[in-house]
């Protein structure tokens, strides 16, 4: 929603803005690539119509150039990739939003296949422009993808193609000085690495001892549950053991296809995900956003893993330990018939367990959940009830705006009851919603408080069960419905 709201003041005139936001301010945290092309696509439909058919055939291209990318990395295990590609439960879903994962995942792999033609073709000038001009993309559509810039660098090194490197890290800094000639320099997401809590910044920096525990949780949550679960879908009735084993069978053989990538053509995939998880294991939060980024890499090396496994781990050819870290530097072996049945069996039986999960998902109302649903009628109240121009206080602000076309602001995540209230005051605000969210409980954390400690300031006007869900009339002196 920030995505299509940004690309909205873009093509107003506004600039790269929050207008859904009392003061509209200057948006300094989301990086630029996404938001221009949504403000592109606005240009000719102001519609999300447009936008949605756009998202679909980017999804669409992430399976086509994973194949062209991946298809002389491995012939044998091209078309099994492709079917896992196609199939993701998970890249489905976020091809169908207004999210910037697909379009970073597009693009990395667009700057991958660009990278490999200008090899093959040292001599061709396009080529090699057209490379370097879309490697630097991905950092400017997900912070996340310094990782890929990394990775770019350091293989490019490696592999004595220095002018790869040096035109990168050049581009890379010009186009930073021309994105901050225009928006105000600010930290982004990356601040939100070293808090303790990103939901209560007062709590201050975490500490070493802190950090390396929250590293260590992010392995156990990986692990166990989240990449087996970004793999195969899980159902309600999956066995407790299950995601757990699955996880731990799936990062071994992804880790074996991974090493073994560091030996052979397209190396540059493996130095990108250490750099790519070095930094989500770092993170505060661990969720599928970060896993659907890097999927068609995770399946290359899922694939990878297993032919290393079958077919260097073999008791009639492997002697000793020589012969089997011979065998798996080299070039991978043919696999025999029997090898790839079983290859293929495994492939269908995921990419079966995605489609079934698909089909049976039903339609975007039936999957909004009841918290949700409330906050929606929340914003119907307030488009057929206020003046457009009331400022409303809630904890989505950029999804309220999209539903009622009313401004508003997150209340600040403070202890400090009067800064809230002063908040309140300084931004006119008129009404607050009082969730009772699923998802956090940020709401009763910091407005619970300045309602109880100032009960004459607030006035109830619309309330929904199951869950609570409350709009207050802020009716104190200063505020936006006192006067």
């Amino acid at each position: 929603a920030n995505y299509f709201i940004i690309g909205k003041a873009l093509i107003s005139g506004q600039g790269f803005r929050d207008i859904h936001l009392a003061d509209a301010p200057i948006d300094n945290t989301f990086p630029v690539v996404f938001p221009i092309l949504l403000a592109a696509l606005q240009i000719f439909d102001r519609s999300p119509l447009l936008c949605q058919i756009v998202m679909g055939i980017l999804g669409a291209l992430v399976i086509l150039f994973t194949y062209n990318y991946f298809k002389k990395k491995d012939t044998t295990l091209i078309f099994p990739l492709l079917i896992l590609t196609a199939a993701s439960n998970l890249l489905a879903t976020f091809g169908l939003i207004f999210m910037s994962e697909i379009c970073y995942t597009l693009l990395t792999l667009l700057a991958l296949w660009l990278l490999d033609k200008s090899l093959e073709r040292p001599g061709n000038a396009a080529l090699f422009w057209g490379a370097l001009a879309v490697s630097i993309l991905p950092a400017n559509c997900r912070s996340i993808g310094i990782a890929f810039s990394a990775a770019w660098v350091v293989s490019t090194l490696v592999d004595k193609k220095y002018r790869y490197a040096v035109v990168h890290v050049l581009l890379t800094l010009v186009a930073l000085l021309l994105i901050h000639l225009f928006i105000p320099w600010e930290s982004g997401y990356q601040s939100l690495l070293f808090l303790r809590d990103s939901y209560d910044p007062g709590q201050g920096i975490i500490t070493t001892p802190e950090l390396v525990h929250r590293v260590l949780d992010n392995i156990g949550i990986h692990s166990t549950y989240l990449i087996a679960s970004c793999i195969v879908p899980f159902g309600q009735h999956t066995p407790p053991f299950l995601p757990s084993l699955l996880s731990k069978i799936f990062i071994v053989l992804i880790t074996v296809g991974w090493l073994r990538g560091f030996f052979g053509r397209g190396r540059i995939i493996s130095f990108y995900l250490l750099f790519y998880f070095g930094i989500v294991m770092v993170w505060p939060l661990a969720n599928d956003r970060r896993i659907v980024c890097v999927l068609p890499f995770l399946f290359y090396f899922l694939l990878r893993g297993i032919h290393v496994l079958i077919s260097v781990f073999n008791p009639q050819t492997t002697r000793n330990f020589k012969g089997l870290l011979r065998d798996f530097i080299g070039k991978p072996k043919i696999l025999t018939q029997r090898q790839l049945l079983m290859v293929w069996v495994l492939v269908w039986i995921i990419a079966g367990l995605n489609v079934i999960n698909r089909i049976g998902k039903p339609g975007f109302h039936e999957t909004l959940s009841a918290d949700w649903i409330n906050f929606y009628r929340c914003a119907d109240w307030v488009r057929e009830n206020t003046a457009p121009d009331v400022v409303v206080m809630n904890r989505k602000p950029e999804l309220f705006y999209l539903r009622c076309n009313r401004k508003g602001i997150v209340y600040p995540y403070s202890h400090d009851v009067e800064a809230i209230v002063a908040s309140l005051k300084q931004n006119r605000v008129a009404y607050i919603v009082y969730d009772n969210f699923f998802w956090t409980n940020t709401t009763a954390k910091y407005l619970y408080p300045v309602i109880v400690s100032h009960p004459e300031y607030f006035k109830v006007v619309y309330g929904l069960h199951n869950p609570d869900f409350f709009i207050l009339q802020f009716v104190a002196p200063g505020g936006g419905a006192s006067s």
